[in-house]
């Protein structure tokens, strides 16, 4: 309801015991008794005038309204009153404007996929505008209606603390901002602060990281006997820890309701990480197929070697024949060289060789090498 009038009934009649207000429209609006003084013969009645359902007040645009007021006496005195209202559009009733500059929201971890989170921070009255987010991998809003969902689904040990940036733009270009931090709840309704919420770094790399400025900070002793968390929110390293993961519960001692988690990778020495940073650049691809094209090389290389070999120990084999081949194999080959030479040489008789005078006759015996010629 909307407050309209004060609303005061005098009457000087000293027998006057009960004055009364009347209303003519009590659907739309009501009167509200607060409170009689009496001054002497005097008696001041005090009533509020309000509407009583707003969202149906705004159907109509001209209401008459009659106050009728009487005394209750004998005889019984009556006055009116009397008041006429003209509704303004809708479009006059946005009020187009952030009651905050930061609005803080909490909600539970692991919600659903496009869960409404948040209606319109503008009224319903305001019309032809449209809302934009910064952050629309996480959150989605209906660019009319400004409901704000979850658009993914949200790890709190990933991040805890989503910070949007909400823009208004209505029909005449004009731009309100706004920023809304939301917060994402355990199961136990713990609140979440820490903004880093993971670090990756060398296990030689450091001897004390901070979490958080805050004095407030659950001291712990020892944390997987290489760590210590102080009460200024700075986790030290009392020794150096193995390469792994690890998940830190941080709480504050003041506030029982916040409570977040930190988780540290350990990585090992330059060499392992170089070595990893290596594994995982393209590398990887070209150096397999680089090895394989060797691979194939030198598989040939081997082959056409061992097929050099196996040649040369042929013709090695053939070259060094055992010299005891049978004495047939040797004469027929003896013989075959005998007649060869026999047949080139020419023979002259005496008739031939009369006829050349000055001519002497020689005869070119040849022997062979074999007992049997």
């Amino acid at each position: 309801s909307t407050p309209l009038a004060t609303i005061n009934i005098k009457d000087v009649d000293e027998s006057t015991q009960n004055l009364s207000l009347l209303l003519n429209d009590t659907d739309h609006f009501q009167i509200q008794f607060v409170r009689q003084i009496k001054h002497g013969l005097v008696t001041e009645s005090i009533y509020i005038l309000s509407t009583k359902n707003n969202t149906r007040l705004i159907d109509q645009e001209y209401y008459y309204l009659s106050l009728n007021s009487c005394d209750n006496d004998q005889p019984s005195l009556w006055t009116n009153r009397s008041y006429e209202f003209h509704m303004k559009p809708n479009g006059n009733l946005c009020q187009f404007s952030f009651a905050k500059d930061n609005f803080i929201l909490d909600i539970k971890e692991h919600l659903p996929n496009r869960t409404l989170i948040l209606q319109q921070l503008t009224n319903k009255f305001c019309q032809n505008v449209s809302y934009i987010i910064d952050d629309t991998k996480n959150f989605y809003i209906n660019a009319t209606t400004g409901h704000l969902y979850t658009s993914t689904s949200i790890n709190r040990e990933r991040q805890s603390i989503y910070k949007l940036n909400l823009k208004v733009i209505n029909q005449y270009n004009k731009i309100l901002q706004t920023n809304i931090t939301i917060r994402i709840l355990n199961e136990y309704g713990h609140i979440p602060f820490l903004i880093r919420k993971r670090l990756e770094i060398n296990q030689y790399a450091f001897s004390s990281l901070d979490l958080f400025n805050s004095t407030y900070c659950r001291y712990q002793p020892i944390i997987y006997n290489y760590f210590q968390l102080l009460t200024n929110c700075t986790l030290l390293k009392l020794s150096t820890p193995v390469k792994g993961k690890y998940l830190f519960h941080v709480q504050l001692n003041e506030k029982n309701s916040y409570e977040d988690t930190f988780l540290l990778e350990i990585t090992s020495d330059t060499n392992d990480t170089l070595l990893l940073l290596f594994i995982r650049s393209q590398w990887m691809i070209i150096i397999p197929i680089f090895l394989g094209i060797c691979l194939i090389l030198f598989a040939m290389m081997c082959a056409m070697v061992i097929v050099r070999k196996r040649k040369y120990n042929k013709l090695r084999h053939n070259k060094q024949k055992p010299a005891s081949l049978s004495g047939s194999e040797e004469s027929i080959h003896d013989k075959y060289d005998a007649i060869s030479a026999m047949s080139k040489l020419k023979v002259h008789d005496d008739h031939e060789l009369s006829l050349s005078p000055g001519r002497t006759t020689i005869f070119f015996v040849q022997k062979s090498s074999s007992s049997s010629l």
